[in-house]
């Protein structure tokens, strides 16, 4: 004869969202995660992210997971990934400590513009975080984008100069 407990956890089933909420996750630093889950989807280098090929970005990636940092300034030259730290902690956050999220442009069109090309189909290509994406498509717009996680992503603009 079972105790009380036993027959309780022989009928538990949990659905496959609160598995994914109950999954421990796993403990990487943000480069760690990008060079694991991320896939770059335009540009010269597309395919799996990998930190060998611009080991200078490491080390601010993992800086702004850093609980004391607030600022990290990058004064790099043109075109050499400054963008490609930001769009990896976006992702990295999304998995590892979602809340809510706003990216700033400086234009509307800008904006609209950044999340349909490269955004969103980041996300997409990404397999964790694809898997985090509501499937009902009004959570998924040019402007925001909702994840079963809790995470909720906005695109804003600032109206100013670039």
């Amino acid at each position: 004869m079972m105790n009380n407990a036993a027959a309780v956890h022989s009928t538990l089933r949990f659905t496959p969202g609160e598995m994914r909420i109950f999954r421990p996750r796993e403990k990487l630093t943000p480069s760690q995660w990008a060079e694991r889950h991320r896939v770059v989807t335009n540009g010269p280098m597309t395919g799996k992210w990998r930190n060998d090929v611009t080991p200078y970005l490491v080390e601010p990636m993992d800086t702004l997971n850093l609980p004391w940092v607030r600022q990290v300034i990058l004064m790099f030259a043109p075109q050499t990934g400054k963008t490609q730290v930001a769009f990896n902690f976006l992702c990295y956050v999304i998995d590892q400590a979602p809340g809510p999220c706003m990216y700033v442009m400086p234009d509307e069109k800008v904006t609209k513009r950044i999340a349909r090309r490269r955004l969103i189909p980041m996300f997409r290509s990404s397999p964790r975080i694809a898997e985090l994406m509501s499937p009902r498509s009004d959570e998924t717009t040019t402007l925001a984008v909702r994840f079963l996680n809790g995470m909720d992503f906005m695109m804003a603009w600032a109206t100013s100069a670039a």
